[in-house]
């Protein structure tokens, strides 16, 4: 199965350009895209720093309707293949920052960044409190597996041949908090997909504890580049990563402009075990979180 993670420069403030540049890199890969997916940054048309709010508005679009969405579910079409991408989404006049999912078939789902940062503050607002869902934060428990948007959630699966991997999204910053990831791991997520734009190496690593801590694999797809806004210099780092469920690093970007590809063989959640040194994690931390209550 082959996951891919475009790892562009921003062309800033251009949505159709990068798109163009997006649908460029796709055409020169086409030979070896079907059935693969594809994870594209947070905000991968737009930018992530502005001055003000009202900068961003003409940038952001409706989901799924908007000329971005139109034009992923036309790549995903015409090359076969799964889509994730990262964009800013107007709703009325709330603005979200948000992931995107298409297969070959259409739109999938739409998922809503939860983990504000202090630039996402400035603008957007926070995911959750979605119509028709229940609360307001990631779905804690479930009575059995569900795909589509669930609760604040977003799982599809990913089908190859005979092989079948739960993929779920969050956005940046969402993976600093295990609840997210625990969230996912409860609907048995194998493989979190992970949009990004970060400069420092902390993600990174947190990325990895979290792979081990809720048991999946993480994909975490990153950008290049720099951008002035607010007076702040933002320069993000590349280093786009895959990891496994012990953490382990399966594939890693550099810090330039790349289309990460990677094949995946590892076990999906039927076939792993969720013990960790003999202990079954999740009764475990049900014991700890009762002990804590009393």
């Amino acid at each position: 199965m082959q996951l891919c993670l475009y790892q562009p420069e921003i062309i800033y403030g251009e949505p159709a350009a990068n798109l163009e540049r997006f649908a460029d890199c796709l055409a020169a890969q086409a030979e070896d895209l079907a059935d693969a997916l594809v994870v594209l940054p947070e905000l991968f048309t737009t930018g992530y720093v502005f001055e003000e709010r009202a900068d961003l508005l003409p940038l952001a679009e409706a989901i799924p309707d908007g000329p971005t969405c139109r034009s992923l579910a036309a790549l995903a079409q015409r090359y076969g293949l799964n889509l994730v991408a990262g964009l800013a989404e107007l709703d009325g006049d709330q603005l979200f920052n948000s992931a995107v999912a298409f297969g070959p078939q259409g739109f999938i789902g739409r998922y809503r960044k939860l983990a504000q940062t202090n630039i996402d503050r400035l603008y957007f607002e926070r995911g959750g409190e979605r119509s028709g869902a229940q609360g307001g934060g990631p779905k804690a428990e479930s009575s059995e597996p569900k795909l589509g948007e669930v609760g604040n959630l977003l799982i599809f699966d990913w089908t190859v041949g005979d092989r079948t991997l739960r993929c779920g999204v969050a956005i940046c910053f969402d993976i600093w908090f295990p609840q997210i990831g625990q969230s996912y791991a409860r609907e048995e997520v194998d493989l979190l997909l992970h949009p990004s734009n970060f400069g420092g190496p902390q993600t990174l690593m947190v990325a990895r504890g979290q792979a081990i801590e809720a048991g999946l694999a993480i994909a975490t797809c990153n950008r290049v580049g720099q951008e002035s806004a607010r007076g702040l210099k933002a320069n993000y780092r590349g280093e786009s990563q895959v990891v496994n469920a012990q953490g382990e690093i399966l594939a890693q970007a550099d810090g330039e402009a790349e289309f990460l590809s990677v094949d995946l063989d590892f076990p999906s959640y039927a076939e792993r075990s969720r013990r960790i040194l003999g202990v079954d994690w999740w009764d475990e931390n049900q014991a700890i979180v009762e002990r804590l209550r009393s």
